[in-house]
C-alpha cells in the first residue's frame, strides 16, 4: 500500500504472499522512518519544461503539413479541374467507368419499369418511349467506347506480352461484349426493357471485374525506393498536365489512323507531323520535372521512385516519337502513348485498413494512410502485395430475376407459355 500526505509521504509495505509473475521483479523498498519530501530548490520561479527530442520532430513535421497544405490550396481548383477529366486515362479507370455507366442506364430503365414493361412500342407514352431511346444512343456510345478500350489493350498487350492483359482481352473476344451491347441498344428501341435491364446489370459487374483484374499489371516494377516525402503540389500539378496531354494525343492518335485511308501520303505525313511534334515537347518537360526533383535536398532518398518512374516514362515518350516520324498512327505508336498513361497514373489496389475508397459507384477511389507517393497513383499504393491480392468482394442489388417465394413448377411452366405467346405476338 503507498499512501501520500502533502508534506509528509511514508511507505507501508505489506506482503501476505510474493506473487509467482513478480518473482523477477524488483523488490519493494524496505519500510523505514518517515521522512519531509521537498520540491527541488529554486529561485521560486517556475521553469517551462524543455521540449523533448520526439516533441520537437512532431513540431517539425506539423510545420512541414501545414505548409504542404497551404502550397495545395493554390493548386487545387486546378488540380481538381484536370483530374476529373481522368476517367478515360489508364485501363483501369476506363473499364470502371465503362461499368458504372451500365448500372447508370440500367436504374433508369428500372425507374420506368413498371409503366411499359411487356407492352408494344406503340403503346407506351412518348415519355417512356423518348427514355428508351435515349438510352439506346447511350448504349451504343458505350459500344463504340468498349471497342476503343479492347483495341487499345490488344496493341498494348502486343506491346507488354503480360498474361493478365492477355487474359482480359480473351474473355472480352470470348464473350462478344462489343456485339452484345450493340444488341441491347437495339432492343432498348422494341421496349425490350427488362432483358435489357438484366444484360446492363450483368456488363456492369463483368466490366468492373476487368478492372479489378487490371490492378495487378500497372505497377513499374522497376520503380523502388523512395517516397518518404511529399512532391510539392506544383509540381504533381505539372505531372498531371503532363498526362492530360498525352491522352489527348493518343485521342488525336486514334482518330488520325481512322482518317489515315482517306488521305493522300503526303498529307498523312504533314498531318501526323504536330503529333510528333507534341510528344517530343511532352517528353522535354517530363525531363524538366526530374532535374527540378533532383534539386530537392536528400532526392535520392526521398524520391528515388518518382525519379525512376518518369526517367521511365521520357524513354517511352522517345519511343513514341520515333513511331509517329516515320510516319505511324497505328496501334504501335497507340500502345507507346498508352504505355506513358498507365505509368503516370498507376493503379494499386489499397489495403483493407487504407482510408476512402470501396465500393459504390466509383469502387477504388481514396488515398491509403501512410502512403506518401499517391500523387502518382490511382488506387493508392501498396507495392508487392498488389499481384497477390484478390479484387474485393463487392454486394449487389438485385433489380431483376426470381424474388419472393417459389411457385410450383406447373404454375412456372404456365406463366413461360403465357409470356412466350405474348412476345411471340
Amino acid at each position: 500500500y503507498h499512501f501520500h500526505g502533502e508534506s509528509l509521504g511514508y511507505w507501508l509495505v505489506c506482503s501476505l504472499e510474493k506473487p509467482k509473475q513478480n518473482q523477477g521483479a524488483k523488490p519493494p523498498a524496505p519500510l523505514g522512518l518517515p521522512n519531509t519530501t521537498l520540491s527541488p530548490a529554486g529561485d521560486g520561479k517556475q521553469t517551462e519544461p524543455q521540449e523533448t527530442p520526439a516533441q520537437a520532430k512532431l513540431s517539425e513535421a506539423l510545420e512541414k503539413q501545414k505548409d504542404l497544405l497551404a502550397e495545395f490550396a493554390k493548386v487545387a481548383d486546378q488540380l481538381q479541374e484536370i483530374l476529373s477529366s481522368l476517367e478515360a486515362s489508364t485501363f483501369v479507370k476506363r473499364f470502371k467507368a465503362a461499368s458504372r455507366k451500365q448500372f447508370e442506364i440500367a436504374d433508369t430503365l428500372n425507374d420506368i419499369l413498371d409503366a411499359g414493361f411487356g407492352l408494344p412500342r406503340h403503346r407506351i407514352e412518348q415519355q417512356l418511349r423518348e427514355v428508351g431511346e435515349k438510352a439506346s444512343l447511350e448504349q451504343d456510345e458505350q459500344a463504340r467506347s468498349i471497342h476503343s478500350i479492347q483495341t487499345d489493350l490488344e496493341a498494348y498487350f502486343q506491346r507488354k506480352q503480360d498474361l493478365i492483359y492477355k487474359n482480359v482481352l480473351d474473355q472480352m473476344r470470348d464473350m462478344s461484349v462489343v456485339a452484345d451491347v450493340k444488341v441491347v441498344s437495339e432492343e432498348l428501341l422494341v421496349n425490350l426493357s427488362g432483358r435489357s435491364i438484366s444484360a446492363s446489370e450483368f456488363w456492369g459487374d463483368t466490366l468492373d471485374r476487368w478492372a479489378e483484374e487490371l490492378v495487378a499489371a500497372s505497377e513499374c516494377e522497376a520503380c523502388q525506393g523512395g517516397e518518404k516525402d511529399s512532391l510539392p503540389p506544383e509540381l504533381v500539378l505539372k505531372i498531371i498536365k503532363v498526362l492530360q496531354e498525352e491522352m489527348y494525343l493518343r485521342d488525336e492518335t486514334r482518330e488520325m489512323e481512322a482518317a489515315r485511308p482517306a488521305l493522300a501520303p503526303d498529307v498523312y505525313e504533314s498531318k501526323v507531323r504536330p503529333l510528333e511534334l507534341t510528344q517530343e515537347d511532352l517528353r522535354e518537360r517530363v525531363d524538366e520535372i526530374v532535374l527540378e526533383i533532383e534539386e530537392f535536398p536528400n532526392a535520392q532518398e526521398n524520391f528515388l521512385k518518382e525519379m525512376q518512374l518518369l526517367s521511365l516514362v521520357s524513354d517511352v515518350m522517345r519511343q513514341a516519337r520515333a513511331v509517329l516520324a516515320r510516319p505511324d498512327t497505328g496501334p504501335e505508336a497507340i500502345a507507346a502513348e498508352t504505355e506513358v498513361i498507365e505509368l503516370l497514373l498507376q493503379s494499386n489496389r489499397q489495403k483493407n485498413s487504407g482510408g476512402g475508397g470501396g465500393g459504390g459507384s466509383s469502387p477504388g477511389g481514396g488515398a491509403q494512410a501512410g502512403s506518401n507517393g499517391a500523387s502518382l497513383n490511382d488506387i493508392s499504393l501498396d507495392r508487392g502485395k498488389s499481384r497477390a491480392s484478390s479484387p474485393s468482394v463487392r454486394s449487389a442489388d438485385q433489380s431483376t430475376g426470381q424474388t419472393g417465394r417459389k411457385l410450383p413448377e406447373e404454375f412456372r411452366r404456365g406463366l413461360d407459355q403465357y409470356f412466350n405467346a405474348l412476345e411471340s405476338n
